[in-house]
């Protein structure tokens, strides 16, 4: 056992420090070596959980090595797996948030900072058609988005909208139809990181539009442009991108904040990879409501991911719209251009604008 541990360990560490590209370049990277190479797990087990990990809620690429880890060696790896993955990011935003006031301080930095912004919403608007893509002949899945998007507008709670849309499309399947720290409640923290593990479906990313309703519009703890910060840090760094939860607790409530907000999304997604779903797989993936449900689920995030978007949009500035645009064009031409050089490149163009001008 110790030598499983060890080896888990040594894997997730280096993957939490060096995985850039987001959940699914992430588990693609586990399903190779882990699957493929070391054999932790059958290719057809695999085959069959990927597609149940990738319906439920919480952070994809933590909850593939939660599973991977506990199929390997039980409690211990999984524990181990989670945490090694987290950790490295984790720790990178903190150091960032706790610095980020001085990148204000410079023209450069700041212009630095907005290019990140500009090529993180590129990232979204990518993850929405990610996320569609598997669903693109299914009308329904078309109306649940413009129907997301609308409710969006309106703030509606997002653990909701997409659990009540998972709900309806089932029942449509059926019908055979298609940097001061502010202070605030530790508890409410924890709460808001909670629901966003536990009822927020289709990878990290999706979690967004719930993050955005509880820290800038409830309670008002954070701008948008903060907010936007902290995605694009969430985006630039490795590992899950909800480490952004990371970089917000921090903010509101220092390293106390960061610790217990990054526990708090994740470990909904730990209980349930450790718990009944292993001995779900084989059950769950022969049934047919799991894809109905996915559809208005997913339908439910694509709509409100855009509804972020639409509403970060007005908050860059002029050139931070245009890297915007030359980011999608980018992103449109070359699919796999992995996320962390979208950022750098973002960057590097922002940072050009003072010299241009």
């Amino acid at each position: 056992m110790e030598d499983k541990n060890k080896e888990t360990i040594q894997y997730f560490l280096t993957l939490g420090a060096t995985g850039f590209g987001g959940p699914v370049a992430l588990a693609a990277m586990m399903q190779n070596e882990l699957v493929e190479k070391r054999n932790w797990i059958s290719r057809e087990e695999f085959d069959q959980a990927f597609p149940l990990i990738k319906s439920m809620p919480g952070a994809l690429a933590f909850q593939t090595a939660v599973y991977l880890g506990f199929r390997y060696g039980g409690i211990s790896c999984a524990i181990l797996a989670g945490i090694c993955l987290v950790l490295p990011a984790a720790l990178m935003m903190i150091a960032l948030a706790h610095f980020g006031h001085y990148f204000n301080q410079s023209i450069w930095v700041e212009s630095l900072l907005i290019g990140f912004q500009s090529g993180a919403m590129a990232l979204i608007a990518l993850a929405c058609l990610q996320l569609a893509k598997p669903f693109k002949n299914e009308i329904r899945f078309w109306i649940f988005c413009c129907f997301a998007f609308v409710l969006a507008y309106f703030h509606l709670p997002e653990p909701l909208v997409i659990i009540s849309f998972g709900l309806a499309s089932i029942l449509i399947s059926k019908m055979k139809v298609q940097p001061t720290f502010k202070v605030i409640p530790l508890f409410e923290l924890v709460l808001i990181g909670l629901m966003a593990g536990a009822f927020v479906f289709g990878t990290g990313l999706a979690a967004l539009p719930w993050l955005e309703k509880k820290f800038v519009f409830d309670h008002q703890w954070l701008s948008q442009a903060e907010f936007l910060q902290a995605v694009a840090f969430g985006q630039m760094t490795p590992g899950p991108v909800l480490v952004t939860m990371t970089y917000l607790g921090y903010k509101l409530a220092g390293l106390t904040g960061a610790i217990f907000a990054t526990i708090a999304i994740f470990i909904p997604g730990f209980i349930h990879m450790t718990t009944w779903f292993p001995k779900a797989v084989r059950s769950l993936s022969k049934k047919t409501w799991v894809r109905s449900f996915s559809i208005g689920a997913i339908a439910a995030v694509v709509g409100s991911l855009v509804m972020i978007s639409v509403r970060l949009f007005p908050h860059l500035p002029d050139f931070g719209k245009v890297i915007f645009s030359m980011m999608i064009l980018l992103l449109f031409v070359f699919q796999k251009i992995p996320s962390w050089a979208v950022i750098l490149i973002s960057g590097a163009v922002g940072m050009s604008v003072p010299i241009l001008s």
